[in-house]
């Protein structure tokens, strides 16, 4: 053991205690050993007990370390705090006493819960924290998540932005271009005469990058084609020897083209796939009332440029303290507002809605008299993850048979690359979904895109109709709709299928059953 590694695992003992909220004379005790030991001349002087700044009791860890790597106090200490937690303490500039912070106060166990937290804003609450540094645990996490065997739609979109400036024609396929959900890998399709690239590439991305040589344009269309679509889809195709373009293949096996997204199973192909342009209003948006940066006249002016019709404000509700939770004043003080711009915005909509929690007993977050209130009322859970798949089950029909609930939630509670979703029966929560005549949300949030595309195949097999919501906190937010019409597709959805493809007219009909 040399000085560093001693010193390294004295200052991980300082962090443990830290956030596990011990003694701070204790804590100071161990972050002045570190000094020392790191200002030591020799690693004999520190062993022997001759360090000055060093107590008896921290000697004898230090000499317990060097002899056998580590120390059974420091094991002791690290079995009391979570995994994911210990993993945050990889970030560089966040330190123990902000983990420590963010575990007491926001529950956060990972770096996943951390990423999404800022994205949600949900650090400006706490004091101690500003935008700067919330911006700068983002940095941080990118940075560490860079050597990751997975990753978002986000951070693929980055690599294949920077990638494609290197070539003069690329073509990104596999798993990129059929928008699926997390990726393992990026793979494209280029001509042979700049392969010469591909090494520089290598090093530069510390993601698995697969590059496919073409020969010429034939050979180009060819291998798109080849690595494009799933295995089982690909072998169902006889690929003519030199095809001028994808149409061409489709045509030579009397089908008709089907879209990347689909590329899964012939099975799923749907001919009338809704579009990009399709959508005509955004639901599940939050304010500055909860925890979202735009106030509700930035919304609608921001909405109004980009085209939509309307729009579904809904902040969170009392229950998410953590993210400024509406108490019943402050749902009266937004309803007065919503009655102004709605006045002053004319012919733009906007309904009244709010994010309740599911309880942990499947109610929801207010009173009937409160509900009341709303055009509509998305349901969602927040909190208590980890019930049986029964009583999770049971708590989610409740909240769907709930009369004012409109829209289930991110219905699995998934963070894709952070943790799974809670055990339900899936099957289940869509035969109440449809027997209570409710929606279901497709959030488009990178890290959710909750309902999954499988899903929402057997969603729509029952005829239930869907809400496609970027969950916006932010004005960048707006955009992720685009990954949740990417789902849509994938799952071979129309735009008869989506609310709010509808208009508002028509959206405001539907809702006011």
């Amino acid at each position: 053991m040399t000085k560093k590694d001693i010193a390294k695992i004295l200052k991980e003992i300082a962090d443990f205690l830290t956030i596990l909220g011990e003694n701070e004379f204790k804590i100071r005790a161990y972050t002045f050993a570190v000094r020392s030991i790191e200002q030591a001349e020799n690693i004999e002087e520190i062993i022997n007990g001759k360090t000055k700044g060093i107590g008896k009791s921290i000697s004898k860890i230090v000499k317990e370390i060097y002899e056998t790597g580590t120390c059974k106090y420091y094991e002791e200490l690290k079995s009391k705090i979570p995994e994911g937690v210990l993993e945050l303490l990889n970030l560089k500039g966040l330190g123990a006493k902000r983990i420590k912070i963010l575990y007491e106060n926001l529950g956060i166990k990972s770096i996943g819960e951390l990423e999404y937290a800022c994205k949600e804003n949900r650090l400006l609450i706490l004091k101690g924290f500003g935008k700067k540094i919330q911006e700068n645990i983002l940095k941080a996490i990118k940075n560490y998540r860079k050597n990751l065997n997975y990753f978002t739609v986000l951070e693929a979109e980055e690599i294949v932005n920077e990638i494609r400036k290197k070539f003069k024609v690329i073509a990104f396929t596999g798993d990129y271009r059929r928008k699926m959900e997390v990726y393992d890998k990026i793979e494209a399709v280029i001509y042979e005469e700049e392969n010469n690239k591909i090494k520089e590439i290598e090093k530069e991305f510390s993601r698995k990058i697969i590059f496919h040589c073409a020969k010429n344009r034939n050979d180009f269309i060819k291998k798109l084609f080849e690595t494009t679509g799933s295995i089982n889809f690909v072998k169902k195709f006889n690929i003519p020897e030199n095809p001028k373009n994808e149409i061409e293949i489709f045509n030579k096996n009397n089908s008709e083209f089907i879209i990347p997204e689909q590329r899964e199973d012939i099975a799923n192909f749907e001919k009338n796939y809704i579009r990009y342009c399709d959508i005509k209003g955004i639901f599940h948006i939050h304010s500055t009332y909860s925890d979202g940066t735009l106030s509700l006249e930035e919304i609608v002016k921001f909405l109004i440029s980009k085209g939509y019709e309307y729009a579904g404000i809904s902040d969170h509700s009392k229950s998410a303290y953590y993210a400024n939770g509406l108490t019943e004043d402050r749902i009266k003080a937004q309803i007065e507002e919503i009655d102004r711009l709605n006045e002053k915005y004319a012919p733009f909509k906007i309904f009244k809605g709010i994010e309740s929690d599911i309880l942990k007993d499947g109610s929801l977050d207010y009173k009937d008299n409160i509900l009341e209130k709303f055009d509509f009322v998305i349901a969602s859970i927040h909190s208590s993850f980890n019930l049986s798949k029964k009583d999770m089950t049971e708590r989610i029909i409740r909240a769907i048979e709930n009369p004012y609930t409109t829209i289930l939630g991110h219905p699995t509670g998934r963070l894709l690359t952070v943790r799974e979703g809670y055990e339900i029966d899936i099957e289940k929560v869509l035969e109440a979904l449809y027997e209570n005549n409710k929606f279901v949300e497709i959030n488009a949030q990178p890290f959710r895109l909750d309902l999954d595309w499988k899903t929402c195949i057997k969603a729509k097999s029952l005829g239930i109709k869907f809400f496609i919501s970027p969950d916006a906190h932010n004005i960048e937010d707006f955009d992720y709709v685009k990954y949740g019409i990417n789902v849509a597709r994938k799952a071979g959805l129309k735009k008869e299928h989506i609310v709010n493809t509808y208009s508002s007219k028509e959206v405001e009909k539907i809702l006011s059953k």
